[in-house]
């Protein structure tokens, strides 16, 4: 579909297309499609190569499988709506790094100054058909972006799961808490193994805002 679009002179997705490609769910459920020991999925291993085009797009595809798991409509409301409890205004500057195809961005206030940034060029490229047009989506690694101190308001979104530590030499040598919003969907990777738990088994989150 993604390649149709570009066929036809880099249109927007119809509307019906964009129903498709909003059901994209990531590289993240089919990780052993990319497990060359696998020969049960040999032959999608194939054509998926095929369809990818190259060597660096499916080798950033692969990388991918470790976080691309993404979060439910209900979540991403749930959060926006507590991200409105703590103040956050509908005008706001707001930041998704490792947006995915967009579920956060979709849910936004009509008035927020949105901006995504996506690792996987074709999970980036789906992000821009269903939502470009309110949106700044950035295909790359977000370690890699570079933006104006103090530009962003908020940044919501679903953390990785990946044991993975980027480190910012400039704004934060020490790893302490540099201030701002941030809303966060965690799992058990993302608790505190010695905060105290409640009735249901889960760990509360250690969180902080500065306004």
């Amino acid at each position: 579909m993604l390649a149709r679009c570009r066929a036809d002179g880099d249109r927007w997705a119809t509307p019906a297309e964009q129903a498709v490609l909003a059901r994209w769910s990531g590289w993240g459920a089919i990780p052993q499609v990319f497990d060359e020991t696998d020969e049960r999925y040999r032959d999608e291993r194939a054509e998926l190569r095929r369809l990818l085009g190259t060597d660096e797009a499916w080798a950033q595809a692969r990388r991918t499988t470790l976080n691309a798991h993404y979060t439910s409509a209900a979540v991403v409301q749930v959060m926006w709506q507590a991200a409105a409890d703590l103040g956050v205004t509908g005008d706001a500057a707001v930041l998704e790094p490792g947006c995915g195809s967009g579920n956060f961005l979709g849910f936004a206030p009509p008035g927020a100054l949105l901006t995504g940034v996506e690792l996987d060029p074709t999970t980036a490229a789906i992000a821009e058909h269903l939502y470009g047009a309110r949106a700044t989506i950035v295909a790359g690694a977000f370690e890699e972006l570079r933006v104006e101190d103090g530009c962003f308001d908020l940044v919501i979104g679903n953390v990785p799961f990946a044991k993975l530590t980027p480190h910012d030499p400039r704004h934060n040598r020490g790893r302490h808490a540099t201030g701002g919003s941030d809303m966060s969907e965690v799992g058990e990777s993302g608790e505190d193994p010695s905060a105290p738990r409640r009735d249901d088994g889960r760990a509360d989150v250690p969180w902080r805002v500065d306004r």
